[in-house]
């Protein structure tokens, strides 16, 4: 956790009402709500049904990765068949959607863009994903969360929390899964859950607040090395500031958020030692240590062939050769 105590910002990439929640956050710590792009390969949604169909729609989405959804899918599939409602079953690119047989009441696809298809639906039945949570409670639309790992069992927890749906256990029997769908669809508490985090996700997006965090950030950091008379790339003191990115499962570092980050900059510490490794590396190059090129390994090979002493040099090479 020591790199998010050094992070200037952690951002966190959902709703703080959506959240859990804390009784303390760290300062650097933002919400900055949900990034809600489609995935490249997710496909226009065409209805087979005609636009006035009387029967309400249940859209079932599970993860796009492996994670032995097929025989849970298959339960789903088989509980609409004896529900008067329309099903769109979303396989992901993982499965096969000719290998599911389904009902004359619902249609099996690979892929489904989320944004047009979500608001015709009465339901979302999924593994609690959060891309897939948060979308459907954009478009205010109650959910039935069948956890499959990772951090899903928290996000069906929050949803839950908020009344927006009901939790499946991945071993739930047919007529279990049916009376969930039924009592999600028609029990107006749940749509109404849904609708009040719909609000509050609609504020957030609107309001920009992850590009005006990095927008300040930059900024001060800008403005900081114009101070030190050097442009920020070449401040010798001065990093670049560190941005991580966040999703929402929780985790004990004070608030309920799990931290799993994309590296977007240099920490100060990196920074300091590819200063220092350009700068032994200049004054070993001084005292006649060639350059080279490719990693340790395979520059020793290329050095044997070539009757040189080349190779590309790690710190511990640099220290030997100028003593340090």
């Amino acid at each position: 956790m020591e790199q998010f105590d050094r992070a200037d910002r952690v951002l966190v990439l959902t709703s703080e009402a959506f959240d859990f929640p804390a009784k303390r956050l760290p300062q650097n710590v933002r919400y900055v709500g949900p990034q809600l792009g489609e995935p490249i390969w997710a496909k226009p949604w065409r209805s087979p049904w005609p636009e006035d169909h009387p029967d309400p729609l249940v859209v079932v989405g599970f993860s796009t990765t492996p994670r032995n959804q097929a025989p849970v899918l298959r339960k789903m599939i088989e509980a609409l068949g004896g529900l008067r409602m329309r099903g769109l079953v979303t396989v992901g690119p993982s499965l096969d959607p000719a290998a599911f047989e389904a009902p004359a009441n619902v249609v099996v696809r690979r892929s489904v863009a989320h944004a047009q298809v979500f608001p015709e639906a009465s339901a979302v039945l999924t593994h609690a994903g959060h891309g897939t949570v948060i979308r459907a409670l954009r478009s205010g639309i109650p959910l039935a969360c069948v956890p499959m790992g990772r951090d899903q069992g928290d996000d069906a927890a929050r949803m839950v929390a908020r009344g927006a749906g009901l939790h499946l256990s991945r071993e739930a029997p047919v007529a279990e899964i049916r009376e969930v769908i039924q009592s999600v669809v028609e029990q107006p508490r749940f749509r109404e859950g849904a609708r009040r985090l719909s609000r509050a996700l609609a504020a957030d997006i609107s309001e920009q607040r992850g590009m005006r965090e990095l927008e300040g950030l930059v900024a001060v950091s800008k403005t900081a090395a114009a101070r030190k008379g050097d442009r920020m790339t070449e401040a010798t003191d001065t990093a670049p500031p560190v941005y991580k990115l966040a999703s929402s499962a929780p985790t004990n570092y004070a608030c309920p958020i799990s931290f799993r980050s994309f590296r977007s900059g240099y920490t100060r510490e990196s920074a300091r030692v590819s200063r220092k490794r350009r700068a032994l590396e200049h004054q070993a190059h001084a005292k006649g240590v060639p350059k080279g090129r490719g990693r340790r390994r395979r520059g020793r090979r290329t050095a044997e062939r070539a009757g040189k002493q080349t190779c590309r040099l790690d710190l511990h090479d640099i220290h030997r050769a100028i003593g340090v």
